[in-house]
């Protein structure tokens, strides 16, 4: 369960979610938002709920 209070690393993502590599991708590429610090990329529990919800209506940019 996604919590939307919570930042989750990729890793804790994809272990909550039980989403593969696979899985992930197809999101971002749909408009889930990732955010980076150095190497390590983040999900926020807020945009996980929203993109299911289908609240995010335009694909993520890459910057």
């Amino acid at each position: 369960m996604i919590d939307e209070r919570i930042c989750y690393t990729l890793k804790e993502f994809k272990k909550q979610t039980g989403m593969g590599d696979v899985g992930v991708r197809g999101c971002f590429k749909a408009g889930l938002p990732s955010h980076h610090i150095g190497r390590q990329s983040f999900i926020l529990g807020a945009d996980w709920i929203a993109f299911v919800r289908g609240e995010l209506k335009e694909p993520a940019k890459k910057k």
